[in-house]
């Protein structure tokens, strides 16, 4: 399973591409995914899902969140291990192979000082078709990470 996040939410397996629908666990897992191989934590997952005043039953729902999320991502085959739950968050992995922002960013990365201006500007294009519009435009609550000039994208 592919995730994109440069430009809609979106999840790929195979040929099929499903644009995921505005809701609490897309939030939950764009929060994932821009911070991929790290621990979110819970406290960090309930802004994200109510900004600064959440009810007091939602001490419960990123867990409710990662529970719809693993049985979306079991109809296209993929594993309920995707997203961990650990001490204190959850941690999404994924790769160059499984996320469009850590190939940008590797392509980005590799087009630094390599002294090979041709391969620099193939790089650079290459991470820039990554690119489908608007950072995360399906989503409806951006951390605040991604309103500010340090967005980790």
């Amino acid at each position: 399973m592919r995730f994109q996040l440069l430009g809609p939410l979106t999840l790929a397996e195979g040929r099929e591409t499903v644009v995921l629908k505005p809701s609490k666990p897309t939030s939950l897992l764009a929060a994932l995914l821009l911070h991929p191989g790290t621990v979110v934590p819970t406290g960090q997952l309930l802004r994200v899902l109510w900004d600064e005043d959440p009810p007091a039953t939602a001490r419960a729902a990123p867990q409710s969140c990662v529970l719809r999320l693993r049985r979306l991502f079991g109809t296209y085959g993929a594993g309920g291990d995707l997203i961990e739950a650990v001490p204190g968050g959850y941690r999404m992995n994924a790769d160059a192979d499984t996320l469009d922002l850590v190939r940008f960013r590797a392509l980005v990365r590799g087009a630094d000082g390599t002294g090979d201006v041709e391969g620099e500007l193939y790089r650079l294009k290459e991470a820039l078709t990554l690119w489908q519009g608007p950072l995360l435009a399906n989503v409806p609550y951006r951390p605040s990470c991604c309103t500010a000039t340090r967005c980790p994208a």
